[in-house]
């Protein structure tokens, strides 16, 4: 297998490899996987109707995604060939639970570990739409509020022709970001997000921006694959109270067309801050990540 860099050139290419997103992680979609391509030095390769993902894990260490385009173990013992002849450890990051047992099998001298701040969150599209019932009461309170207070209130689905405005509400809400927290997966994120707007017809995302009086005042852009809708960033003034569930349930509203059955808003990277507002939504399934690694004898 011949690797090479993964660039925003390549997305076309490998975009449909992750139309057969059975396990509805985040991962494995063009967002989860361009938008950290450079923090985790992404490299890829393409052979007989297989695509490979390397990648340097948070230890520093090369390992691979599961491979996309076949569904038996062939793929795997070619990566193992692969690290056999290059004095690698086989390792795999990102496994989605189902596939987990697979490779335990093939590689049965193997550590595996997960970690609860990889979880994605996956919600009913329609408990999030909707917010229904006394579990949701917190919600619809903030979201009435919001709209007593701000009655002019819009949310649009964004067009090329707004992209100058959406860019700049986030070139303002990055700065006010940094002056209170400051973190290297933080600025890799906001960087990939100033690259989607600069390159929207390419990513092909859906967006949608949340208006006051006519000024945006929050912004989320995600996908749509299979029976899930991904969202990949969301970002919100807060001074303007209720604009977080606003933004939340309209963007789901917007975007959950029929046959999108769950909502994937990503893991919460072990923010309790997070992880709090995430378990408040009341998500159907915790979907599981986890490592796989040889063990040296």
């Amino acid at each position: 297998m011949e690797f090479q860099p993964l660039t925003l050139e390549h997305i076309e290419i490998v975009r449909p490899y992750f139309g057969d997103n059975e396990s509805r992680i985040c991962d494995c979609t063009v967002g989860g996987t361009f938008f950290w391509r450079d923090y985790f030095k992404t490299w890829f390769a393409m052979e007989e109707g297989v695509l490979y993902l390397k990648v340097k894990d948070l230890m520093g260490r090369v390992a691979f995604v599961c491979p996309m385009g076949c569904r038996d173990s062939r793929p795997v013992f070619k990566i193992l060939d692969y690290c056999r002849e290059r004095g690698y450890v086989p390792e795999f990051c990102m496994v989605p639970e189902e596939n987990i047992g697979k490779l335990k099998e093939i590689l049965p001298d193997s550590e595996v570990c997960t970690d609860r701040s990889w979880y994605d969150y996956l919600y009913l599209s329609e408990n999030i739409k909707n917010l229904q019932g006394r579990k949701y009461s917190g919600q619809r309170n903030h979201i009435n509020k919001f709209s007593r207070l701000y009655p002019q209130w819009t949310f649009e689905e964004i067009g090329e022709e707004d992209l100058p405005r959406v860019r700049e509400f986030i070139e303002d809400f990055i700065r006010a970001e940094n002056e209170q927290k400051n973190s290297e997966t933080l600025i890799e994120g906001n960087s990939k997000i100033l690259e989607l707007i600069d390159n929207y017809g390419v990513y092909k995302m859906c967006g949608g921006m949340l208006c006051v009086d006519g000024s945006i005042i929050g912004v989320s852009f995600g996908e749509v694959v299979g029976d899930t809708l991904f969202v990949h960033i969301e970002k919100a003034d807060r001074s303007y109270e209720g604009s977080y569930p606003v933004l939340v349930r309209e963007f789901a509203r917007r975007f959950a067309v029929e046959g999108v059955t769950y909502i994937n808003r990503e893991e919460d990277d072990g923010d309790e801050g997070l992880r709090t507002s995430k378990m408040s939504y009341h998500p159907e399934k915790l979907l599981q990540k986890f490592a796989l690694r040889v063990n040296q004898n």
